[in-house]
């Protein structure tokens, strides 16, 4: 949300000229000319801390038109009250940012909408939002002393791609006495990790003069090094206490011992003779993994003439052995191969490299209407996506064909950028369906790819109720999930939505099928809906739609508390 905050601070700045700012106590921009002043509208309102009911003074707000065009901009003064002024009547979302408060977690359409109506002055709206929290701790080693600059991050779980993932969500560094601070966190269950910094400035300090040389790595000798280290002392994420962060918390003494374990060395070569013939030098990364996805840090190795690499102090675990080759005028592509490490010596790896192939193909749009295809984008995510490297992608022509270049031979999700109303109908490749199937490169390049598109996608609408409150629910999170088991752990098929100030929703772009929609007050982790674990325990809270193509479907959910 750092671009939104810079967005909103440039608004502001233009103080009138390119956006109609509006500031409490400042004289207002001059009215749009095309509606006459007595049907311009007027919002005010006051934006308060949502866990104490306090005001919230100098947070930016921006008022943006959906249908295009200039916003207006303000600030909350000391009793967190705002206004706009001089506003045309329509729709518009209203944008929020302020140090130490969450913003959004899910792009800008987790901002209220607002509707004004000819000469509309509304007054009474309450913008409650959310204070962040921190954690602080300390991390020491085997003797009780101060690790500096130990690296501590924080994570949560994600689902991403259909899978399960442990992803970064900040990371902090020690002080000189072992402390550390992570702070601005939005509430939900995180876990904390420390490790040993291997990279380090040299510092030094002459007759009260400080000087500083280049960071330089550290090697902790002795064949030992500190392990990744999740709290409270585990290497296992799987194992580890996840941190509750409720709104504002402010959660001291979560520390560290961290304690040295053996390492080994890894030694390989590359398998491909062709890559002798390179020009420029490939450097392969040793990546480690953990049951929930990848983990860190890394490693990086350079490859001489001959192929051979060398890893030194790899802790034990499991790993996946990474490549990206570049090529000139072409795109770089990526290749893997996974392996375990113990506290013995690797030797040996032949690591093979094998060449990429051209994936071709076309889009065809069903109907007279198409869009102009070359707006569209496309990209191949990793079946077994594990953050190793980038999904690669391409361009489609205005006669929509495309090419997608050294693509690694793997398992791939084909995934097409759509405009609104339209769906993914179709995939084929040689005849065989690749929608839900995926596309299996691992033999090698794949016959041209057949994609059809249709302007005929669902819709489903509606109001979340809070059934305790007799009253709308704004800020729900909305999830439509598919019902069908080959397309449960295909984000693709998964819909999402935030409840207006008026707690209505919509959910577009739905492919035909069987879904279920749910509404809730808050998800901790993201896209937790995609796990049935999460949902089981609600399913009765759920609303069954069945979507056709063209279907437009109007329902009414009750939230699901947190």
């Amino acid at each position: 949300m750092r671009l939104l905050a810079a967005l909103l601070l440039a608004a502001l700045a233009l103080t009138g000229q390119a956006v109609g700012v509006s500031i409490p106590n400042q004289p207002p921009t001059a009215p749009a000319p095309q509606y006459p002043p007595e049907d311009l509208c007027s919002i005010a309102g006051q934006v308060v801390n949502s866990e104490t009911g306090g005001p919230v003074n100098n947070a930016s707000l921006l008022l943006s038109p959906t249908a295009g065009g200039v916003g207006s901009a303000a600030v909350s003064d000391a009793s967190g009250k705002f206004a706009f002024q001089n506003l045309a009547p329509g729709t518009y979302r209203m944008m929020f940012s302020s140090p130490g408060y969450k913003t959004a977690s899910n792009g800008v359409n987790d901002f209220p909408l607002i509707a004004l109506e000819r000469g509309q002055k509304r007054t009474d709206f309450v913008y409650r939002v959310t204070p962040l929290g921190a954690v602080a701790g300390r991390v020491v080693d085997e003797g009780g002393g101060p690790i500096v600059s130990a690296q501590v991050q924080l994570s949560r779980f994600q689902y991403v791609q259909g899978r399960k993932q442990l992803m970064p969500a900040g990371s902090a560094a020690t002080n000189d006495l072992g402390e550390y601070r992570l702070f601005d966190i939005a509430p939900g269950k995180y876990l904390v990790s420390a490790t040993y910094s291997r990279v380090r400035p040299i510092v030094a300090r002459v007759q009260g003069s400080t000087t500083s040389a280049p960071a330089v790595p550290v090697d902790p000798g002795g064949g030992q090094d500190y392990p990744l280290t999740f709290y409270p002392g585990t290497a296992d994420p799987a194992a580890a206490a996840r941190i509750e962060i409720a709104p504002g918390a402010q959660i001291q003494s979560i520390n560290f011992h961290l304690l040295k374990t053996r390492t080994a060395s890894v030694r390989g070569r590359l398998a491909n003779p062709a890559l002798g013939d390179r020009q420029s030098p490939i450097t392969i990364t040793l990546v480690r993994r953990n049951s929930l996805g990848i983990g860190s840090p890394n490693k990086s190795a350079s490859v001489d003439r001959l192929g051979d690499f060398e890893f030194a102090n790899v802790l034990p675990g499991s790993y996946a052995l990474t490549a990206m080759i570049g090529q000139t005028g072409k795109p770089a592509y990526a290749a893997r191969q996974f392996l375990e490490v113990g506290t013995s010596n690797v030797e040996d790896v032949a690591f093979s490299i094998p060449p990429p192939a051209d994936v071709r193909g076309r889009i065809r749009v069903e109907g007279q209407d198409a869009p102009a295809l070359s707006n569209l984008h496309i990209s191949l995510s990793w079946r077994d996506w594990d953050g190793s490297f980038n999904s690669p992608a391409g361009r489609v022509n205005d006669d929509g064909s495309f090419l997608v270049e050294n693509v690694s031979l793997d398992r791939y999700d084909v995934t097409v950028t759509l405009p609104a109303g339209y769906y993914l109908k179709a995939i084929r490749a040689g005849g065989a369906e690749a929608m839900e199937a995926g596309l299996d490169l691992t033999r090698g390049a794949s016959e041209p790819i057949e994609i059809v598109v249709s302007p005929r996608a669902g819709q489903v609408t509606g109001v979340v109720q809070d059934q305790k409150l007799d009253r709308p629910a704004p800020g729900a999170i909305l999830a439509l999930i598919p019902q069908e088991k080959e397309r449960r752990e295909r984000g693709t098929f998964y819909r999402t939505a935030t409840a207006d100030q008026e707690g209505r929703f919509s959910l577009d772009n739905i492919s035909p099928g069987e879904y279920k929609v749910y509404a809730w007050e808050q998800i901790e982790e993201d896209s937790a809906y995609m796990d049935p674990d999460f949902v089981k325990p609600v399913d009765d809270k759920g609303q069954a739609v069945t979507i056709r193509e063209g279907d437009k479907r109007e329902i009414q959910l009750n939230v699901i508390p947190r």
